[in-house]
Order: C-alpha cells, then structure tokens, then sequence
C-alpha cells in the first residue's frame, strides 16, 4: 500500500528533490515547502520508489493534504528508476487487460500471396500515387465483412448484436502509447479514399485532437504490426469488437507454384484473433480466405 507525503501546514510548495519514479531512503528530503515565513523540508515516511507527485512546484496546498505518494514495496529498486504508467499506457493496459479475460481468445491464420498487390502498388507509385498496404487491408476486410458479418459483430449477454454499418478501427501510433483511427463505411470507399482519410484522423491524434468521432464506434480492428517489421504475431480482440486481424511484414519465401515449381514470392502472414463465444473455425476461416482471396486477386477499387 502506498504512503502518502503530507503537507504540514497551509503553505505552498518551493521544490522538489526527487522525481516520481525515483528511489528514496526513511526520512530522506524529497522537497521543500514554504509554510508561513518557514521553509521546511518534506521527508520520506518510509523508503521506496516515490511514485507520483500531486503538486507541482509553485503550488499551493492545504495542512494534511497529500502531496506526493512512496511506494515501499518497491524498496529494493534502490539504485533503479521506475518510469510511472502514464494515463494513456494505464487506459491502455486496463483495456487490453479487460479484453483478456472478458473474451474466450483463439487465434487462426492464413499464408498472403502479395505478388499481384505489390506489383499494383509499385503502378500506382509510378503514376503518383504512394499507398501503404494499411487501406488495403482495410477494404479488403470490410469487404470480407459483408460476407461474413458475424464478425463484425458485438458480444452481448443475450446474443451477438450486428451492426448495420461496418466501421473499421486501425491503431494509431501516438507519443506514449496508441489510438484508434475509425475508418467508416469502409466497404464503400476506394483504398485512396481510405488512405487520405486515415492520415487525416492520425495527424489529428497525434496533435492531440482527440474526440470521440475520431476513434470511438469501430465495429471490427484492422492492425497492421507488418508495418513495424512483425513477421508473425496475434492481437488481443478491442472491445466490444469480437475480431481483430492482424497483417504482418510481406517478405519473399520460396513458394512451390502450381505445377510444382519452387518460386520465391513476396509472402504475407495474416492472423485473426477472435471471440470463441460468437464464433467458431467454419466462420473465421471463411473470413480469413474470403480476404487472402481479396488480396491476392489486387482488384480493390482504388
């Protein structure tokens, strides 16, 4: 349990000596208040790692308030730094953490044969048109979604709840941690259309312009880890999602061809982890080659 550091006296705060995550000793100065015409030292109660700071020098306080907090069950971090969660990586970790145990999670996955989106993708590049695989993916999913929409549905206590709309999310990568970028109609909107309209969304998060339009009422993930360099991995499901798909890095592998020629081809590892509750093998794997067949045909309307 973690020990408050009080303040003595109405009075405000001059400095502080230590900084949240750092290790202090029983009865070691960790700043100086100013109560009344007094300048007085703030001490440890106990050792360990101080691990947040309620008031910033400059502030002001009331007698027995709590003004910062010392873990001591950290104690033996003595000569280490400990980096405090942030609220965005705490928002983050009680999401993911949630979805671990609210979901029953099972994972399946399908091999990419990317020659034919590659070989579209370096046309367009040469016609001006610079495009990630990210949309791509995204149209093809929401496209598979019409398909298959027990996948884009929502686990309720009394049945699986299906949107009529299909909105994908796509994590964002922000200063600290991530967001979610919702791409709506999806299925409706060319891969242009879907690139344009995620960068728009990713440099307003990164800005810090959050609002709920922008990342709340996705009703399926699209992650693209590949992107990053994974080769093979699995995503935990964001709720109240019941899928979340996962592309990985396209890489050339040898390949036999049909005819039983060994070829070395641009490859893809695509998994999908979902809701064992609302879905089972017959349905994902439907999904899963409904979009390898998406993909590898390279038709998506761009």
């Amino acid at each position: 349990m973690s020990v408050g550091i009080m303040m003595p006296g109405p009075g405000s705060i001059a400095l502080w000596a230590k900084r949240a995550g750092e290790w202090v000793r029983p009865g070691e100065p960790v700043g100086l208040v100013t109560v009344g015409q007094q300048l007085l030292p703030l001490l440890a109660p106990t050792g360990g790692v101080l691990t947040a700071v309620l008031r910033p020098a400059g502030g002001t306080a009331s007698a027995g308030e709590h003004l910062a907090y010392i873990d001591p069950a950290l104690a033996g971090l003595e000569g280490q730094r400990l980096l405090p969660w942030s609220e965005l990586r705490q928002r983050i970790g009680q999401h993911v953490q949630y979805s671990s145990i609210a979901a029953a999670h099972v994972d399946a996955g399908v091999e990419v044969d990317m020659s034919r989106l590659q070989s579209q993708r370096r046309a367009l590049k040469e016609r001006g048109l610079d495009l990630s695989l990210t949309p791509f993916f995204v149209r093809a999913a929401a496209e598979a979604l019409l398909d298959w929409p027990a996948l884009n549905g929502q686990v309720t206590p009394y049945g699986l709840l299906l949107p009529e709309r299909v909105d994908v999310s796509v994590p964002v990568a922000i200063p600290g941690g991530v967001h979610l970028a919702v791409l709506r109609a999806a299925p409706f909107k060319p891969v242009s259309h879907l690139a344009a309209e995620l960068a728009l969304i990713s440099a307003q998060l990164r800005a810090g312009n959050w609002s709920p339009e922008l990342s709340m009422g996705g009703t399926f993930t699209v992650t693209n880890p590949g992107s990053l360099g994974s080769v093979w991995g699995t995503a935990v499901i964001n709720q109240p999602n019941c899928a979340i798909l996962a592309c990985q890095a396209v890489v050339e592998r040898p390949t036999v061809a049909p005819g039983g020629r060994v070829e070395v081809r641009p490859m893809m590892n695509m998994t999908l982890s979902f809701d064992h509750r609302a879905l089972d093998g017959v349905m994902t794997m439907g999904f899963l080659e409904r979009v390898k067949e998406i993909l590898e045909a390279a038709q998506l309307p761009v």
